[in-house]
């Protein structure tokens, strides 16, 4: 028998065992018949040879599969051009399957992608067959790449790379492919609760199935692609309340897969799937008993090992078998220790934290949850578009309010980081509600604007953070992470010109720790209010709060239907109820105020700085009327700071250029003819320019505002008039003109201090990062007076004629309006704090000064 026939009957031999499932007399008979090909210089053949025998030992999960492959990868350079090709592809293909088994994912993705470069050279210049066998594997690859991608938590770049799969392999009608890729996106989908768009996706694959041509398919990808068909479809029959549908087609389903026991992965999510039924149904010890039979496959896919060590751990803790549990948590976090999935590990950190605070363990606990945060932020940003980022985490919206209660357990034991960790798991919340806001009212951005922020969509997860093991080896798979970095840092800059640097921070997620913030914070104490629920009951929530030189707390709050009723109708103006507030006001400062932090403000004899923030329901919150004692409230003692995230704590203003000591005040002000109380304001300020006080620039429509900002650079900017809208679409009403849109203010010069004396002009506007209080920060203000509901129109210009009496081009602007409001406030009806306590004033730190500056501005003050 010559060489060459002996050889082809070898290799032919070690496919037909491959094919037949005998794995290990494969990999000798594919090893034999690669010595032989190499010997006689066939280096197709041997490349070949090689790389079966690499995929029999993947499929004995033997870790020698690396040997061979790499003498595969050394042949390669010696096989002609068509050839080269599709075995280079075959190649980097099984060693990307290698390398995910042993969580190597980085290197995985590079794999897939130099996988994708050989065989592209099949398209060019080569047409027919061989072009529609170069898309087949081209897109076989590109899905396989999305998938990576779905792990690590990049779902708008999956989803994409899905749909282009889908409609290349549509059109070229390659069904094996398209079903594939209309499984992998309607998994992403139910991930996202994009529910119809899923079962599209689902109805697309049923009605290709049967019309689809497997003979060139292996069993093994037949059967895998069932089970995760199957899965997809019962996962959204659970999330429609058909869980026992759900069970007993998964259980069908897993009958069906033991007839092909290699389909390890698919047949382990199949099972996790079901153990996650079962769990809904109550059936906890079934539930374990899939998850345990899902564990042991000993699947290739560590994701989904993890998953069903959670599905595991989930089980055995709902039974009380806490140490039980926590072995398969462990065993979950072990699995995936160089994966980069961060949801994967977010809820095996939440398990464990949970089994932590159970068992008693709270310190513990906390360490859990601080890191299992940042996590949730990591996948928050690297989730890709805002609104996709907005749905991923409205599904998994549940983390944090477990976080906080978690947090006040241990604080309840005596956890000394209990507070700093309900401190970080609230601002996660916060900054992920602000960024998934974002692109709400995207329709008013500048057009470059728009541009910019879709670049940095695309380009924030090539810079985000990875296992330190990958970190080094991204050269390969593209461009190194530092060219990326430094270009996101150069669309942060062009961002910067358009709105500046603050808006670009609070854009882009990244983790934090509390104890940063709190040192951030100086001499201030922080107040963080979180309603989590606002029904039948009453408001709840937690609230955390943090005094300099003492280690920060929090616990849970709940007000009673009343207390509820009434500050809410306090916050929205509500004429019904809000006279009342006497009546509730020491019960709801009894739960919103901690006593540790009231017996702190109370203790000075001078007025301390307050930074509160306050979520959800209570963004409009009258901290300043709350009781601290029968005949003090916090005005009294404290100069309230409310800022929509505590990050900007981080984010000092920018000095001011220097001015002469004698220098008098600039300001630029719109004081609507047709409120009294502006009229009253205006008279105010017309008499301080009178006394040369102050230079006055009045101007009359919305149009002159930006030449009187660039021709006077005033100090402060007033605007007293009517306000309505959200978001960059809130407007100034400018009398017998068009009104002034907060869209409108970007790239302006905005002054360090902004009066925007206008309804609602810092709750409803102010509570996105794209509302008046964000655009006014980013846009050079130090400083904002903004209103929190419907200003009364007299007493707030009495406030505000205290304030311009004391006004001045430096210092810190929330002393100042708090003396004025000091000044008045005893004289209108203290019952009602809509009078008096509707200006929430939102002001950076200063930058840091020398001591004897800092006495200087003391005396100042």
């Amino acid at each position: 028998m010559s060489t060459a026939r002996a050889l082809h009957r070898a290799i032919s031999h070690a496919s037909a065992l491959y094919d037949g499932r005998q794995y290990a007399r494969a990999s000798e008979v594919a090893g034999e018949a690669a010595e032989l090909a190499s010997s006689v210089g066939r280096a197709n053949r041997a490349a070949f040879a090689w790389t079966l025998q690499a995929k029999a030992y993947q499929a004995l999960r033997d870790p020698r599969w690396r040997e061979p492959l790499d003498r595969a990868l050394s042949e390669i350079p010696r096989i002609g051009t068509e050839e080269r090709a599709v075995i280079a592809w075959e190649t980097r293909t099984v060693e990307a399957m290698g390398l995910i088994s042993e969580q190597r994912v980085d290197e995985a993705a590079r794999a897939y992608s130099d996988a994708i470069e050989a065989v592209t050279e099949l398209v060019s210049g080569i047409g027919g067959f061989f072009a529609d066998q170069a898309y087949h594997r081209i897109d076989q690859t590109r899905l396989n790449l999305a998938i990576l991608e779905h792990w690590r938590g990049d779902v708008s770049k999956a989803l994409g790379m899905c749909a282009g799969v889908i409609e290349s392999s549509r059109r070229r009608k390659d069904h094996p492919v398209l079903l594939g890729a209309l499984v992998a996106r309607a998994s992403i989908q139910l991930l996202l609760e994009e529910y119809e768009d899923a079962a599209d996706c689902l109805e697309a694959f049923f009605h290709y199935f049967p019309q689809t041509d497997f003979s060139g398919t292996h069993p093994i990808a037949i059967m895998t692609l069932v089970l995760r068909a199957a899965t997809e479809y019962a996962k959204g029959q659970a999330l429609a309340g058909a869980v026992d549908d759900a069970i007993d087609n998964l259980e069908q389903v897993c009958e069906q897969a033991e007839r092909v026991p290699e389909a390890a992965s698919a047949r382990a999510e199949t099972l996790a799937m079901l153990g996650r039924a079962h769990l809904v149904s109550g059936r906890a010890e079934r539930a374990a008993e899939c998850a345990r039979a899902a564990a042991e496959l000993a699947s290739a896919d560590p994701v989904i090992t993890s998953d069903a060590q959670a599905v595991l751990a989930t089980a055995l803790l709902s039974s009380g078998r806490f140490e039980h549990a926590r072995q398969a948590v462990r065993a979950g976090l072990d699995g995936i220790r160089e994966v980069d999935a961060p949801l994967a590990r977010l809820e095996l950190l939440a398990l464990d934290a949970e089994i932590s605070s159970a068992l008693g363990r709270h310190d513990e606990a906390v360490e859990l949850i601080r890191e299992a945060v940042g996590h949730l932020v990591l996948a928050s940003g690297r989730t890709g578009t805002t609104g996709h980022r907005q749905r991923l985490l409205s599904a998994q919206a549940n983390y944090h309010q477990r976080f906080l209660d978690i947090a006040v357990t241990a604080a309840e034991h005596g956890a000394p980081h209990a507070g700093l960790a309900a401190l970080e798991a609230s601002e996660a919340a916060r900054e992920d509600t602000l960024a998934a806001l974002l692109r709400q009212t995207s329709r008013t951005l500048d057009p470059r604007l728009a541009e910019l922020l879709g670049q940095i969509d695309r380009l924030r997860v090539l810079c985000v953070e990875r296992p330190r093991s990958s970190t080094e080896e991204t050269a390969r798979f593209g461009p190194p992470l530092a060219y990326w970095e430094k270009r996101l840092e150069e669309l942060r800059g062009e961002l910067g010109h358009l709105v500046s640097d603050e808006f670009s921070r609070l854009y882009i997620p990244v983790t934090l720790d509390a104890e940063t913030l709190i040192t951030a914070s100086g001499d201030a104490a922080i107040l963080s209010v979180t309603a989590t629920d606002d029904d039948s009951e009453g408001l709840s929530g937690v609230v955390t709060w943090s005094i300099p030189g003492c280690a920060p707390g929090v616990r849970r709050f709940g007000l009673s239907v009343k207390e509820t009723r009434i500050l809410h109708s306090v916050m929205s103006n509500d004429r019904r109820f809000r006279s009342r507030w006497g009546e509730v006001a020491d019960g709801v400062a009894a739960q919103l105020m901690p006593a540790p932090l009231r017996d702190w403000l109370l203790r000075s004899t001078s007025v301390r700085e307050l930074v509160v923030v306050a979520d959800n329901t209570l963004r409009a919150l009258p901290v300043a009327a709350l009781p601290l004692s029968d005949d003090t409230v916090v005005a009294d003692r404290a100069a309230v700071n409310r800022l929509p995230l505590l990050r900007l704590l981080l984010h000092a203003r920018t000095a001011p250029a220097p001015r002469a000591p004698d220098a008098r005040t600039r300001v630029v002000a719109y004081c609507n003819p047709e409120l009294p109380g502006s009229m009253q304001e205006l008279r105010a300020l017309s008499d301080l320019a009178t006394a040369g006080a102050v230079d006055l620039t009045l101007i009359d429509r919305a149009e002159e505002l930006a030449p009187a900002l660039r021709r006077t650079s005033p100090d402060v900017l007033v605007l007293s008039t009517h306000g309505s809208g959200e978001g960059l679409a809130y407007e100034f009403q400018f009398v017998g003109g068009r009104s002034l849109a907060c869209a409108d203010l970007l790239g302006l010069p905005l002054p360090p201090f902004f009066v925007a004396a206008a309804c609602s002009s810092g709750s409803d506007a102010g509570a996105d990062p794209t509302g008046l209080i964000a655009t006014a920060l980013a846009t050079g203000c130090s400083a904002l007076a903004a209103g929190a509901w419907a200003l009364p129109d007299r007493s707030t210009a009495e406030i505000l004629k205290a304030m311009y009496g004391a006004i001045a081009p430096s210092g810190r602007f929330t002393r100042r309006i708090n003396d004025a409001v000091k000044s008045v406030y005893r004289t209108l009806p203290r019952e009602n704090p809509v009078e008096w306590a509707g200006l929430m004033v939102t002001e950076l730190p200063e930058p840091k000064r020398t001591a004897d500056e800092a006495d200087e501005a003391d005396e100042r003050d």
